[in-house]
């Protein structure tokens, strides 16, 4: 899986937020580089976690990586 397959599971946003996040970005510079609240950043990223059924940002992360990086 490449990154753009991984990815194409979110929204636009999503895709926006998580690459961010992937980045090592925090809530609060996501939220300032986008325009938008912490509480939306966080918002979107409860959604990315769901779709990875995962609860953390660092096996979200790990998880990319790991579809990533196998092809």
């Amino acid at each position: 899986m490449n990154q753009k397959q991984f990815l194409s599971q979110f929204t636009p946003r999503e895709q926006e937020i998580f690459a961010h996040v992937v980045e090592g970005e925090s809530n609060k510079v996501i939220a300032g580089l986008l325009g938008i609240s912490e509480h939306t950043v966080e918002h979107h990223l409860q959604h990315i976690y769901a779709k990875l059924r995962v609860s953390s940002r660092s096996s979200a992360v790990w998880l990319y990586w790991q579809g990533v990086s196998k092809y």
